[in-house]
């Protein structure tokens, strides 16, 4: 992704609310927000956090 921005494991957390630990057991199982390794570093784009938040709105009915 050219030009993306990129998010650090604590940037991450910080943005989402979501521990630094959960973040880390859900890069070990896969799941959830996508990632990049570059070396050691891991990396995510902020734009999959933001679309990972998106996804995660719960639509409710109002009544009047």
């Amino acid at each position: 992704m050219i030009g993306a921005q990129w998010l650090t494991e604590e940037q991450c957390s910080a943005k989402t609310g979501i521990p630094a630990a959960t973040l880390r057991d859900w890069r070990f199982k896969r799941v959830n927000i996508p990632f990049s390794r570059i070396g050691r570093l891991v990396r995510y784009s902020e734009a999959e956090v933001e679309s990972y938040l998106q996804s995660q709105t719960v639509e409710v009915q109002r009544t009047a």
